[in-house]
């Protein structure tokens, strides 16, 4: 479009200067490359971000387990790393509803 607005531009009566045109066609241009560079580091760091993620979580399991294993499933030492311990005791059981007749 650009070269045939140059090639005609002494016989067409347009409300717009061609060189406007064309800066703004090039800096539309320039953006648009910006953006595609940013949209692939941000893919680029999508995937480090997921394996460090993916690390974190199988080292934090290690850990965990390890912790477990030194002070048992039940101890409350584990909440001082944040770790739920299991509940001991046993469950109660059910009550028996009687069925008025």
């Amino acid at each position: 479009m650009l070269s045939g607005l140059k090639k005609n531009e002494k016989e067409l009566a347009l409300p717009v200067k061609i060189a406007e045109f064309a800066k703004l066609l090039d800096d539309a241009r320039a953006e648009d490359k910006v953006q595609e560079e940013l949209k692939a580091k941000t893919q680029e760091s999508t995937v480090r971000l997921n394996k460090l993620m993916k690390d974190l979580k199988d080292n934090s399991a290690r850990i965990i387990s390890s912790l477990q294993g030194q002070y048992g499933k039940k101890n409350e030492k584990l909440e001082e790393f944040g770790i739920k311990p299991l509940k001991s005791g046993r469950r109660k059981p059910a009550v028996k509803q009687q069925v008025c007749h």
